[in-house]
Formats: C-alpha cells, structure tokens, sequence
C-alpha cells in the first residue's frame, strides 16, 4: 500500500513542473493528500494510502506529512524530489487519482482548499466528535456507489 509521505513528495514534484503553480504550501498540501484520497475512492473504489487522517482547525492532515514538511511553515515547498521520483512505485490507478486531484484542486489556495473541506461530511464530522476522519466517512462523501 502506498505511504501518504510517497504522495505528498509526488506531489511536491509535480507542482515543481507546473508552472501554473507556485504556492504549494504545507497546508495545501494536506488538502491535496485529503483529495487525492478521495479521487482514489472516486475512480478505484479503495483508498489510496492507509495513514490516518486528522481533523485540525484548518482541515484534514496527516501528521507525519506535515511533520516532514513544518519547517517550511507557510512557504512554498521547494525540496527537489527529482531522485525520489525515478524510485518511486505507484500503479496506474494510483496515478490517475493523483493527476485527478492535482487536476481538480492544485489551482485552489490553501484557503480556499481549507474552505472547501470545511463543508464536507469527513472533516465536519470529525471534527465534531474531535477524532480522526474516517474511511467509512470518506466513502459515504466520495463513492460512486
């Protein structure tokens, strides 16, 4: 299964290559990695990677990934990540979620990504209960079944 921090250095590369892109933050990151686990649900029916996800004030996270990237507080991440990528073992399922969320979000701001998740069923309920977002939550929002 793929590891959460394998998607966020993914997708720290990608945003390196797009030029429409200059603002991946920590924070935005963890909204995308929230996405990015939801396209997954959308076009695989499965999750994408098994790290829990937690309801913070400003949206999902997933604490190891924003423990990695914290020392860039609310900078853009520019780690080059042009070796990992060369190592890295995603499927193609696993890509087409990835590009579909990347697709979808990555033009947001981090604000507005916080806003979005913020009137979702996975975050809201979560965060009302001040526990972690689940899997059954995330398929309930993001299945096609």
């Amino acid at each position: 299964m793929t590891k959460a921090i394998d998607v966020a250095k993914f997708l720290v590369y990608i945003a390196s290559k797009d030029p429409d892109v200059n603002d991946l933050s920590n924070l935005k990151l963890q909204k995308l990695l929230y996405y990015c686990q939801a396209a997954s649900i959308q076009t695989n029916n499965k999750i994408l990677f098994e790290d829990e996800i937690e309801a913070w004030q400003f949206g999902p996270v997933i604490k190891n990934v924003y423990k990695t990237f914290n020392g860039f507080g609310s900078m853009p991440i520019d780690t080059d990540y042009s070796d990992f990528i060369k190592n890295v073992k995603f499927d193609q399922s696993e890509i087409k979620a990835i590009a579909m969320a990347w697709k979808q979000y990555s033009q947001y701001s981090a604000g507005k990504l916080v806003e979005l998740t913020h009137s979702e069923l996975p975050w809201i309920s979560a965060w009302r209960k001040q526990s972690n977002i689940t899997e059954n939550d995330m398929f309930k929002t993001f299945s096609n079944n």
